[in-house]
């Protein structure tokens, strides 16, 4: 009976893991679109519409917009590449879990909750 219980305690701070980071993945593309729609003319806004031009919504958030947020400022770059980490905890949750897992410490709720308070307001900041 406690084994089950821990599975379940488990298995919801997983979903609400991947909630939370697909809050944060939803944030991400809205600044983006919001960036490209409203054609504002800070540097960061310019280099989204240049990958507009050849992608409009199928853009990558890891191919794409994490690397120019990353070229907009120190802190920015940081803050990416921890959520570009967690990302990669999201993507082994979301495809099966069937590959070992290759990250320093597991993501738990409280850890993304942290991870996510920066980067929320990276994207109101700028």
């Amino acid at each position: 009976m406690q084994k089950e219980k821990r599975e379940i305690f488990e298995e919801n701070e997983r979903n609400s893991v991947m909630n939370m980071l697909a809050a944060l993945e939803a944030a991400f593309r809205m600044d983006y679109l919001d960036r490209c729609q409203k054609k504002k003319r800070d540097p960061l806004s310019r280099q989204f519409r240049a990958i507009y031009v050849a992608k409009r919504e199928r853009v990558s958030l890891r191919d794409d917009i994490f690397p120019v947020w990353k070229l907009y400022s120190a802190d920015a770059r940081r803050t990416v590449s921890r959520v570009e980490d967690a990302y990669r905890y999201r993507n082994w949750l979301a495809h099966g879990r069937y590959w070992t897992l290759k990250i320093g410490d597991p993501y738990d709720y409280a850890t993304i909750y942290r991870l996510a308070e920066p980067a929320f307001a990276l994207l109101d900041d700028a």
